[in-house]
């Protein structure tokens, strides 16, 4: 689809019949930064889909949600653009599900598009930071790194994101404490100057953003002045947000809407966890610490497949306390792995985008845990600008329904990929799909995707491409491959290789003789609560979450989260 320079989109099909599934003629993209992001996501995941066994040649999109996290590297001229993970899907488990899942951790929980994009995004990181404490940091010239250039994935070339934050260990500090370390005495890993990571979503995240009432939309006006490479700098500038029906739930934090709920909705309970485009209602919801809502009020602030109680926030929601603590989660940010939180720079939205709504929904809402001086004094949780939240016209589902039809995901299967740089033997085996010939396209991951196929209603890996070799190091060892390399216990194991890979180097750097030193600081095997409970003491994480989930008004329609500081009856 082409645009004007105006930034908007084409209009419906040609000779009339039907209209297109996105209404794309009525958006106009914010800048051109924007449209290359979605473009650079779109590539990526027709790329995945190709390379997916059984995938039929030429078939469409299909109606789904995509998502993905797109790289900018400004340390070469022009930057690079490029695909580093992607999620398509728009299921989730049922509270059922999740209980029997608690222990083993070997299912996917949400696979709507942006939380598998995040996933993919921590297996990213981690693959990183193997890389870098193996030695590999950023080597890769930029003609290497850019589609069409003349590098190819080998073992002489690496794009790396991150840089050294070189730490202050002693042999003293590790005989004489060795569970005080702190990340920054330790040491571990930034990104580098010049990187900032952005999130594309097809449509606009299920929760806040799609609740209408409190905001009037108005249509875009495209930004001439910006490169499709550079996120105009005014687009952070949010102005001062003023909220004046914070009691009517225009902040209120939702629920994904169990599959086993009750709802006027019936027909939709057909396709469990599942985004839908009905404009049917809830109905109203008694349960203990939410509020007896009016169903007309319901009707306006809880958009269909939402709810006030559940077991899985929003994605709107985990996006805004995304905006607040980092994307990397906890785990990320133990000793000697990331030193800082890692935070989106742009988030570019699809269809059903409207600027007010979209702030107030991603970050705006959280402007107080922003606006907290003590901490961004006293720690790394604090971002100096709010992501620009941006809209793009390029069209992601080019579909068309009939008079009478509507968009209907009823397919169960989701789509998580991500760039794996630790096994470049076998990425060696992997030739690019749909690289653009031209130096200036926006970039492709080409040196290792993985790529699953996840069941959206069972959390099961269905196939995919990449982890079929018989190791644990990219999925869970089921015994039969259904184990995603984005389920918790594939998370533990990327985690367990990446500190393992952090701690070898640190002996190595140190020499024998701290040998014993270094052994002290290396992590037991323990559970996942507890290394996660490690992990947020050393960086303050699970206090600064915590906050994020207790601003005022978050919770005046729903029941609380279970880590928010939220008296019942008083929220």
């Amino acid at each position: 689809a082409h645009q004007g320079s105006s930034g908007m989109a084409p209009d419906g099909p040609p000779g009339g019949g039907g209209r297109n599934a996105e209404h794309a003629a009525r958006r106009v993209s914010s800048c051109a930064f924007a449209d290359n992001v979605a473009e650079a996501a779109m590539m990526a995941y027709d790329a995945a889909l190709a390379r997916l066994p059984d995938h039929e040649s030429g078939k469409d999109r299909g109606q789904t949600v995509l998502a993905a996290v797109v790289a900018r590297d400004g340390r070469v001229t022009p930057p690079i653009v490029r695909v580093v993970s992607l999620g398509a899907g728009t299921k989730f488990l049922g509270a059922a599900d999740i209980d029997a899942d608690t222990q083993a951790g070997v299912r996917v929980r949400d696979c709507h598009a942006e939380v598998l994009a995040r996933r993919g995004m921590k297996r990213f990181l981690y693959a990183q930071i193997r890389d870098a404490a193996c030695g590999r940091e950023r080597n890769e010239s930029a003609e290497q790194a850019r589609p069409g250039g003349s590098g190819r994935p080998g073992k002489d070339i690496h794009w790396n994101v991150l840089e050294r934050s070189p730490g202050e260990l002693s042999n003293v500090d590790t005989q004489a404490n060795p569970d005080k370390v702190t990340s920054e005495k330790l040491g571990g890993w930034r990104c580098a100057p010049g990187v900032t990571f952005h999130l594309y979503a097809s449509s606009a995240p299920c929760g806040n953003a799609c609740v209408k009432r409190f905001a009037r939309g108005g249509k875009e006006v495209f930004d001439e002045s910006g490169t499709k490479f550079d996120v105009p700098p005014e687009a952070h500038d949010h102005g001062v947000p003023k909220f004046g029906a914070v009691r009517d739930g225009q902040l209120a934090f939702l629920w994904k809407r169990d599959p086993g709920e009750n709802t006027e909705n019936t027909e939709n309970t057909k396709n469990p966890g599942e985004n839908t485009e009905s404009t049917t209602t809830e109905m109203e919801n008694t349960t203990d610490g939410t509020r007896h809502l009016d169903p007309k009020i319901t009707k306006q602030v809880v958009p269909p497949g939402c709810s006030t109680t559940g077991r899985v926030l929003t994605c709107s929601d985990k996006i805004a306390v995304w905006s607040c603590v980092g994307f990397q989660g906890s785990l990320l940010l133990a000793r000697g792995l990331l030193v800082e939180p890692v935070f989106f720079d742009s988030i570019v939205v699809g269809r059903k985008f409207t600027a007010a709504i979209c702030r107030r929904a991603l970050c705006c809402r959280m402007k107080k845990f922003f606006d907290n001086k003590t901490r961004a004094s006293t720690t790394k949780f604090t971002r100096t600008k709010h992501p620009a939240v941006l809209c793009t016209a390029k069209p992601f589902d080019k579909g068309v329904f009939q008079e009478g039809q509507g968009a209907r995901f009823a397919d169960g299967n989701g789509i998580v990929a991500w760039l794996e740089n630790e096994n470049l033997d076998f990425a060696e085996k992997l030739e690019p799909v749909g690289r653009e010939s031209k130096t200036d396209a926006p970039a492709l991951p080409d040196a290792f995707w993985v790529i699953d196929l996840v069941d959206g209603r069972s959390g099961k890996r269905v196939s995919g491409v990449g982890g079929d070799r018989g190791t644990t190091d990219i999925h869970g060892n089921d015994g039969n491959g259904n184990v995603s390399g984005v389920a918790r216990t594939a998370l533990e194991q990327a985690h367990a290789f990446a500190t393992s890979a952090v701690f070898e180097n640190l002996e190595n750097e140190n020499g024998a003789k701290e040998n014993d030193a270094n052994e002290k600081q290396k992590p037991e095997p323990v559970s996942y609560a507890e290394r996660k409970a490690a992990a947020s003491a050393v960086s303050g994480y699970a206090e600064w979450k915590r906050e994020a989930l207790s601003q005022p008004g978050l919770w005046t329609l729903s029941a609380p989260h279970r880590n928010a500081r939220v008296a019942v009856g008083n929220k």
